[in-house]
């Protein structure tokens, strides 16, 4: 979605997503999880965990380049 501003300048008004997850999560949700993420690819960032804790450093990461909304999703219990 986007909105024209005074003297054309648009304005791009979506939010910017970061998705963060574990890829080796198992069993039946992470599968569909895994299947739904292939859907939303094109509409947000997607980080994946490469070791317990991991997501920590990408969620700064994320937040340092300017994303606006930050999801942590896993399946095998890592927290950030």
């Amino acid at each position: 979605m986007s909105s024209t501003l005074g003297a054309g300048v648009k304005k791009n008004w979506r939010v910017r997503i970061c998705v963060i997850f574990n890829p080796t999560a198992k069993g039946e949700k992470a599968k569909r999880f895994r299947r739904h993420l292939d859907t939303i690819a094109a509409e947000c960032a997607l980080k994946q965990t490469l070791a317990p804790g991991g997501a920590r450093s990408l969620a700064s990461e994320a937040v340092n380049e300017g994303f606006e909304t930050i999801v942590a999703a896993g399946g095998d219990g890592e927290s950030l």
